[in-house]
């Protein structure tokens, strides 16, 4: 039986989520995980305007001591942090990683320079679609460059609302020239790449980002993929993982990973 971890979930202590850290943690036991991280969210933006994180973080720290203490014998819990778009505000995000320890840092991009939030956005054709993306992969290499990381969250994570009007598959072959220069920085900067399988519940029906993407980061040297649910409730705790390794077999890795204190650890998955 294969061992396995979420690494991308929310509690109600990020600004959208939706459940208590012990509801969570007795999903993820009922899953038979061996581990989860709560890695709740941190958003940049230029004018500091933020402040929802900063508002519960001695409650968040404590949190997470407490789970151990519960459920220590049965589920390894990892105090993780989601840093959307931190390259906005490099001071605020240098601030944050010199203040607080964490075991694992996911770096994601959610809203685009001046605010232009990606849920929010109104899609109309498929060049709505085009631009939005242009410009999301524009600012992931920049987040790339400028912001260390563990983990590159949610590739694909505009298409997920863009349903109904994208045009052909969600697997986003028709971005590939945009794609293949993250895969190659996060493969020499050593940054896992996530397989997220909130699309489950989307339009796409299928975790992300691609097999095709995987297959390109592995040509590239990454050897590191994770396991993320991203869920924002106790019901979608794991939710898809059996497809999720199905890609990633089929992509060529026979191992995933996990973060302790900052430091990769390799699970083998058959």
């Amino acid at each position: 039986m294969v061992e396995l971890c979420d690494l991308h979930t929310h509690t109600a202590f990020s600004f959208d989520g939706h459940v208590l850290p012990f509801a969570l943690c007795k999903a993820a036991r009922r899953h038979g995980l061996f581990g989860l991280a709560m890695s709740e969210h941190f958003d940049f933006y230029a004018d500091d305007s933020y402040i929802y994180y900063d508002l519960f973080r001695r409650e968040r720290a404590e949190a997470v001591e407490r789970m151990r203490g519960l459920f220590g014998g049965s589920l390894r819990i990892w105090k993780g942090i989601e840093l959307g778009q931190p390259h906005y505000n490099l001071k605020k995000w240098r601030e944050v990683m010199a203040r607080e320890s964490f075991d694992l840092v996911i770096g994601s991009i959610h809203d685009l320079p001046e605010k232009e939030n990606i849920y929010r956005i109104p899609y109309r054709s498929q060049a709505d679609c085009d631009r939005v993306f242009e410009s999301y992969f524009h600012e992931m290499r920049r987040m790339i460059e400028c912001c260390g990381m563990d983990i590159l969250a949610h590739l694909d994570y505009p298409v997920r609302v863009m349903g109904g009007v994208f045009e052909g598959s969600p697997d986003l072959r028709r971005y590939e020239g945009m794609i293949r220069p993250i895969l190659r920085q996060c493969a020499e900067k050593g940054i896992a790449l996530e397989v997220n399988t909130a699309g489950m519940d989307k339009w796409q029906r299928c975790p992300g980002p691609g097999v095709w993407v995987l297959e390109a980061f592995r040509q590239y040297g990454g050897d590191k993929l994770t396991l993320g649910s991203d869920a924002h409730r106790a019901i979608h705790c794991a939710r898809g993982f059996g497809r999720a390794l199905a890609m990633i077999r089929q992509a060529g890795f026979d191992r995933i990973v996990y973060f302790e204190n900052r430091t990769p650890h390799f699970v083998p998955i058959g």
